[in-house]
């Protein structure tokens, strides 16, 4: 059954997280429930367990703004604090995984089917108002490698770091040369010591200052020194073949392998999979987004013909290089405004206009035309098929909350409840004589961005009023 102006949160890491606590502090709202698949809360956080795992972000810009945290330890944290901030928050229903979200039109409600990942068993749960906050570096890529099922040594993901193995005196090849690999490779080179060795294979460099931003930076001052440790060899080739203690390259060289450490990132393209999600029209959300060339959302958080479904950091709603969790926070915020009129007014529902998420997306895509983030690299911000950018919003983070901070309300369409009454004439009156005030001052003191961002206020606040009298 459906509890009355549920909220249902997916993904407890801190997207979830944020999004539970802001729906109590800005709605006074605390009817959610927020469902987690691991064991634990944490996303990123709490699966990464590979040595020297950090953040690659000073400490200080990685806290929400309603929850700043001045007693960090460093300026890069470890895992272990950044995990024990998101654990602090008990929200979470865990070892729940949803397998999918199915649209009523009829009742406004999301149905939504879990499965527990401990005993396999399914269960409904039906709320009007669904928010995915699964983020997209939760399931790790794997590149398909001939032989790889042979292979006698250890081998695993950085994701799922194996705790077990004791490195020393051990040969250990690295595939790949990402953020996580230049964090763990300087204590893997430490930890073979000197009879062992690391050898990592590379498809492509990193930039480290020409036509930085291509790909996501690496932040590191331990990286670059231990590729003169005697036993480190950093090979720019390609795996082709893994034997049973071995493993073959592009040019023909074999590596002898005790372990092999998979640090070849996440399956980023593959947006809200594996959840199958139907909104209005039985309309398939993947289906509709490989017909588009790739995941596309109206800034970054609404989709048309879906309904009441909030996407956090969603597609080409995140910083290229600073901290997610800024734009993580004003999705929040923004998806806060935008239930206002569905948690405490009379709407069943609110879902974006096409013509608007059309408007919106082609304004995306052309400003990414001149940026470093389309520049050509091999990235996982851009879709592998149609080379389709679906990570990167394109303009300073400040323009992102801008954008955000109100909603143009003729965006979308609003459908109310027939069952609500008329609310009183005087929040409108009192709405409108300070939206007015609000507008009169940023026109005078504050500059072009906040003038073109303010001009939308009058209609945010006639509409809200309107949808709560009607």
């Amino acid at each position: 059954m459906a509890s009355s102006k549920e909220v249902i949160i997916i993904g407890g890491g801190i997207s979830g997280i944020g999004m539970a606590v802001q729906l109590k502090r800005l709605l006074g709202h605390d009817n959610f429930t927020v469902y987690e698949k691991s064991d634990n809360v944490g996303g990123t956080w709490w699966h990464n367990r590979y040595p020297a795992c950090a953040c690659d972000i000073p400490s200080h810009f990685y806290s929400y703004s309603f929850a700043l945290k001045p007693d960090w330890t460093s300026m890069y944290p470890g895992r272990d604090e950044l995990h024990e901030c998101s654990a602090s928050y008990r929200t979470a229903d865990s070892t729940k995984t949803c397998k999918s979200l199915v649209w009523d039109s009829a009742r406004s409600l999301w149905i939504c089917t879990f499965e527990d990942t401990q005993t396999g068993a399914p269960f409904i749960h039906e709320a009007p108002v669904v928010i995915s906050a699964i983020g997209t570096l939760d399931r790790p890529y794997i590149p398909t490698i001939p032989g790889a099922s042979g292979f006698e040594g250890t081998a695993f993901h950085s994701a799922r770091w194996d705790q077990s193995v004791q490195f020393k005196d051990k040969n250990v090849v690295v595939l790949g040369n990402g953020a996580s690999a230049t964090q763990f490779v300087p204590e893997l080179v430490k930890q073979v010591g000197p009879h062992g060795k690391v050898v990592q294979l590379v498809k492509s460099a990193h930039w480290w200052t020409k036509r930085s931003g291509c790909k996501r930076r690496v932040n590191t001052d331990t990286y670059l020194a231990c590729l003169h440790a005697p036993q480190m060899q950093l090979a720019r080739d390609r795996a082709t073949a893994i034997g049973p203690r071995h493993v073959e390259t592009e040019t023909g060289a074999q590596y002898p392998a005790d372990v092999v450490v998979y640090a070849t990132g996440f399956l980023t393209q593959e947006w809200l999979f594996p959840m199958e999600i139907r909104g209005e029209g039985g309309r398939d959300l993947h289906e509709v987004w490989r017909v588009a060339g790739g995941a596309e959302a109206y800034k970054g958080t609404v989709v048309a013909g879906f309904p009441n479904l909030f996407v956090l950091y969603g597609p080409n709603a995140a910083t290229g290089q600073h901290s997610v969790i800024f734009h993580s926070e004003c999705q929040i915020n923004y998806a806060c405004r935008l239930l206002r009129p569905v948690l405490k007014g009379g709407a069943r529902s609110i879902m974006v206009k096409s013509e608007a998420q059309a408007k919106d997306l082609a304004w995306v895509h052309e400003k990414l035309k001149g940026l470093v983030f389309n520049a050509g690299c091999s990235s996982w911000w851009m879709d592998p098929k149609t080379k389709k950018n679906t990570f990167i919003y394109p303009d300073p983070m400040y323009k992102y909350w801008l954008r955000t901070i109100f909603p143009r309300w003729s965006d979308f369409e609003i459908r109310r409840d027939p069952r609500f009454r008329r609310n009183s004439t005087w929040r409108m009156l009192f709405e409108l004589v300070a939206s007015a005030g609000m507008t009169a001052l940023a026109w005078i003191w504050l500059g072009e961005s906040w003038q073109q961002t303010l001009k939308h206020v009058m209609s945010f606040k006639v509409l809200d009023s309107v949808v709560q009298m009607s």
